[in-house]
């Protein structure tokens, strides 16, 4: 157990240092499940252990995100801005926290994706190797989801 609220503080700091320090995004931790959220950006690694980190996020916060980053107006926020901003978001967070895991080792991150969330998709039942943790910002929420078996042990 202890493994794992290691793991889960080290993942908040790097959410908290990469939508503060990115985004300009103030975030509050919620115990509440992501509410709406439109969008999804994943990324996938592989190192010393294999796993994927999963970004989903309302679409106004997503927006407030690509504003806040690039300096623009809210006029010049695209639909191909915004994918762009989630993806990046989600590598910044995947690779900051890998660097507090495993400072001393070299992981392989894959590109990331993104898609939208219809509201008809089921939500994934939640499994004993995942993490989710849920936020709130600007009146808005996010979430992100870890899978990295090796972490999860009991050992």
């Amino acid at each position: 157990m202890a493994n794992i609220k290691k793991t889960e503080e080290m993942l908040k700091r790097s959410i908290f240092e990469v939508f503060e320090k990115m985004f300009f995004i103030f975030a509050e931790p919620s115990r509440d499940e992501a509410r709406f959220c439109q969008m999804r950006a994943s990324i996938s690694f592989d190192g010393p252990f294999k796993g994927e980190m999963q970004l989903r996020i309302t679409h106004d916060l997503l927006r407030i995100m690509a504003k806040n980053m690039l300096n623009f107006e809210d006029h010049e926020v695209t639909d191909s801005v915004e994918e762009d901003c989630i993806k990046e978001a989600i590598n910044m967070v995947c690779g900051n926290f890998l660097r507090k895991v495993e400072p001393d080792h070299i992981f392989d991150l894959s590109i990331p994706t993104y898609n939208m969330i219809s509201d008809e998709s089921p939500d994934e039942e939640r499994d004993q190797s995942e993490m989710r943790l849920t936020f709130d910002a600007e009146d808005n929420t996010f979430e992100v989801r870890l899978w990295a078996p090796v972490l999860f042990s009991e050992n």
